[in-house]
């Protein structure tokens, strides 16, 4: 188990974590922050986290709707 992080991407707040699976899967998961209190600088390991999905929308070009991962909350 890791912390949240976060930073910064065009001005917006988001909390990232870098994942490892199987040694085969790798990368650094980006989700973004919606929720209403200020951003904290880390999110400890074991915090409860509030998450939600965006509501569906269909990119320009595309045939299937798609909605996306965001975090909206903790509870320390």
């Amino acid at each position: 188990m890791k912390p949240l992080n976060l930073t910064q991407k065009n001005g917006k707040p988001y909390y990232q974590i870098k994942y490892d699976i199987y040694n085969h899967y790798q990368g650094t998961l980006s989700i973004p922050y919606v929720g209403f209190a200020n951003p904290i600088q880390h999110i400890p390991v074991n915090t409860l986290i509030r998450v939600s999905l965006a509501r569906w929308w269909m990119p320009t070009g595309m045939n299937d709707e798609r909605c996306y991962l965001q975090l909206s909350g903790w509870y320390l």
